[in-house]
């Protein structure tokens, strides 16, 4: 039985909230059924490709990494705190500089590499 993309998504984000104890999200290998599909950035959050599924501003940053990391098939580049920064304490950033930012913990914002940005960002480091 295959499953649909929505259904694949669905597993694939809720596979993401659980981190095994030890483990850090970005080490886990990128796998499942949208590895690789790719995202859309836009105001509410982030849309994957091939599923009506999204990621948007309110969610965990531990399960949204995971996500956008499958997504991108790909781990982030970088990810570091931002002190100062009122929007975001902390942002994680990929290779094509795309930067989502959290606060406490929850998603509330990206920019990218073209100066786009939705959500609370804070200014390219």
């Amino acid at each position: 039985m295959r499953l649909g993309p929505a259904a694949a998504l669905a597993g694939l984000l809720a596979a993401a909230c659980a981190v095994p104890p030890g483990e850090p999200a970005a080490a886990r290998p990128a796998d499942g059924p949208l590895r690789g599909a790719g995202l859309t950035p836009d105001p509410a959050g982030l849309q994957p490709h091939g599923t009506p599924l999204r990621i948007d501003f309110g969610r965990a940053q531990e399960g949204v990494v995971v996500a956008v990391s499958r997504l991108k098939d790909q781990a982030p580049a970088a990810s570091m705190g931002r002190p100062g920064c009122a929007a975001a304490d902390t942002e994680v950033v990929w290779r094509d500089g795309l930067a989502l930012a959290f606060r406490g913990g929850t998603f509330v914002g990206w920019r990218d590499a073209f100066g786009r940005s939705a959500g609370e960002t804070c200014p390219a480091a």
